[in-house]
């Protein structure tokens, strides 16, 4: 079974779902993949943090209601998606940061995404160009 380290543009995808969001339907798919267990997902522990600040931003912007996010974060969370410390990888994810130019925080996916025999699925284009042909990244508009 494939393992998947999938990072806060993934939930992006999830919680704040639009007619023209971009990659939407390969994000729901990926998630209903783990959902029938034909995938594994994890995050690191600070992915949950992450992810709740463009729930914050889109109430504040009228994206919005505060029940439809509180709604989606609680289905979010209802997947009970494996998280593992990011502690054990952050020597590691620095080294990756430094070297590809990347933000710490991107780099703890890339780390974990190594230490799991994972590969990391992102949204993020950039991280993908920088890391990709080296690293165990795929773009999510490849899925």
């Amino acid at each position: 079974m494939n393992l998947y380290v999938v990072d806060a543009s993934m939930a992006g995808k999830w919680l704040l779902p639009g007619a023209s969001e971009p990659l939407q339907q390969q994000a729901v798919s990926l998630l209903r993949q783990s959902v029938d267990r034909q995938v594994r997902l994890v995050v690191p522990d600070f992915f949950w943090i992450e992810v709740t600040n463009p729930l914050c931003k889109a109430i504040r912007i009228g994206r919005c209601t505060r029940p439809a996010a509180e709604m989606a974060w609680s289905a979010l969370r209802r997947h009970e998606i494996p998280t593992l410390s990011a502690l054990p990888v952050l020597d590691s994810a620095l080294d990756k940061a430094i070297l590809y130019g990347r933000s710490v925080y991107d780099s703890i996916y890339l780390a974990l995404a190594l230490e799991t025999g994972g590969k990391l699925v992102t949204a993020h284009e950039k991280l993908v160009k920088a890391a990709g042909v080296r690293l165990p990244v795929i773009w999510l508009g490849a899925i």
